[in-house]
This record gives structure tokens, C-alpha cells and sequence, in this order.
């Protein structure tokens, strides 16, 4: 379901249920929300569900209710190109507070404009990781301003917000794109990330079917391998006196040969 295999759908679960008071089936009405949300954003599912679930840790540090909040900012960062473990390094960074105003100041100084990471940071500790992927967004400016900073500017600029240049350059990048897009854009986007998931759930429907057939299959020649293996050891068991009387012969025949062998050279 979703697009993601059963084990990793069990793991994402299993750590909702750790973070919530809601059942099973509050929380699967959840995941199908969260899937709904991802299409309408022209993302597939399975890619946002399988994306939380790798980083179980950061999961549990960061979701409210239930983990609607995550699921949330996983769509965001996919929409900017990012993935969770740059939304966590994100967070881990903003709240650091004595290194995260010392970079603020230094990201200040280097480009001769207030950069406040104050908001971002808040918002991170509230668990809003949308809107401190935003208000991110609103520090750095737009692609054209990034493109007229230079190296040190840029990095300067990402370590405020604790991330790579090459992550804050696609941030900026995809959402210049995403503010763009037109209505036909985003439809044909929207109907991309359908047919991604479609492929995908079909494929894992065929490799699931293709695990059952196996399995079938073996439990019905088990007692067949069985069958062959009892044959083979009582075989074994039968042929073992004769393999034994040839080993104690042997040596004998091969003396009486030697020996015929000397006589007949004499």
C-alpha cells in the first residue's frame, strides 16, 4: 500500500503508534491523508512514506499529532528537491542555539543584509517543519539573488541554516520553478506522481505474488526433497558395509598385485 514494501510500512506505523494516542485505524486514515496530500502536491506517496520512514529518530523527536507535521514537511522538502535527512539537519542545526546565531552573524556580515534565523528556529522547536522550511526560504531570497552572491556568500549563507550549498542551491532552484509552474504544469505534474506510484504499487504487487508462487511451490516438493533425502541416506546406510569391507580389502589386493608384479619381473 502507498507504494512503499509491507516492512517498511509496518516500521512507519509502528513509530506513529509510539508518538500517538490514536489506533491503527486513525492512524492509516492518517497515511491515506498524507497520500492524498503528496498526489495533490505532485509527489508520489511512496516516496514520502518510505523518505519518513528511514529516519525513525528524527520522527520521534520532532512529530505532533500523531506525525502530520512530518509527513507534511517530507512533501515540502520533496517539492524543493530535499528529503528528510536535510529537513533534520535543518532542525538539529537551527537549534543549536550558541552555534546558530554565531553562523546568523556571520551570514549577516557576509552579505551586508540581516539574515534572522530566530524565526525558523522557533517554528523548528514547535515542530512546524513546513514553516521553517519557509521562513528558510524568506532568509535566502530569490535564484536571482543567490546567483549574484559569490562562494564565500553562499556558504556562509547555508551554514546559517545548517546546509550543504548544493541543498541550498536546489531549494532555491525548485521553488523559482514551483513559483512559476502553471496550472497545466502542476496538472501534469499532479498525474506524473500518479502514474510513479501506480508502476511502483503494481511492481511490488508482482514481486509479493511472485514470493507467494515460490513459497507455494516449495511447501508443495518439501516432502518430495524429503522423500529424496530419506532415500539417500538409507542408501548410505546400506552401501556402508561393502564401502568398509573394500577400504579393509583393498590395501591387501593392491599387496598381492605388487607382489605378483616382482615375481613376474624375476
Amino acid at each position: 500500500e502507498f507504494g512503499i514494501a509491507g516492512t517498511t510500512s509496518a516500521a512507519l506505523l509502528g513509530v506513529m503508534e509510539s508518538v500517538s494516542g490514536s489506533s491503527r485505524e486513525a492512524l492509516m486514515s492518517q497515511m491515506e491523508s498524507t497520500a492524498e496530500l503528496a498526489r495533490a502536491a505532485g509527489v508520489a506517496p511512496g516516496q514520502i512514506m518510505a523518505d519518513v520512514a528511514s529516519d525513525t529518530e528524527f520522527f520521534s523527536k520532532y512529530a505532533k499529532d500523531g506525525g502530520a507535521n512530518v509527513m507534511e514537511a517530507a512533501i515540502q522538502a520533496k517539492k524543493l528537491g530535499l528529503n528528510m535527512s536535510t529537513v533534520s539537519a535543518m532542525a538539529d542545526s537551527l537549534l543549536d542555539f550558541e552555534s546558530s546565531i554565531e553562523s546568523q552573524m556571520e551570514a549577516s556580515m557576509m552579505l551586508g543584509r540581516s539574515i534572522n534565523t530566530d524565526t525558523a528556529r522557533r517554528l523548528a522547536l514547535e515542530g512546524d517543519l513546513v514553516g521553517m522550511q519557509k521562513e528558510v526560504m524568506k532568509q535566502v531570497g530569490n535564484e536571482a539573488e543567490f546567483n549574484a552572491m559569490n562562494t564565500l556568500q553562499r556558504q556562509a549563507l547555508a551554514k546559517a541554516f545548517g546546509l550543504s550549498v548544493n541543498d541550498l542551491g536546489k531549494m532555491v532552484r525548485d521553488q523559482e520553478v514551483l513559483n512559476n509552474m502553471t496550472a497545466e504544469e502542476r496538472a501534469a505534474r499532479e498525474k506524473q506522481a500518479a502514474l510513479l506510484e501506480k508502476s511502483k504499487k503494481t511492481m511490488m504487487d508482482l514481486v509479493s505474488r511472485v514470493k507467494e508462487i515460490a513459497m507455494t511451490l516449495f511447501t508443495s516438493l518439501l516432502p518430495a526433497f524429503k522423500l529424496i533425502g530419506g532415500a539417500i541416506v538409507l542408501i548410505s546406510i546400506v552401501l556402508k558395509p561393502f564401502i568398509e569391507g573394500i577400504r579393509l580389502v583393498l590395501p591387501i589386493v593392491m599387496g598381492i598385485v605388487y607382489a605378483l608384479g616382482v615375481l613376474a619381473i624375476a
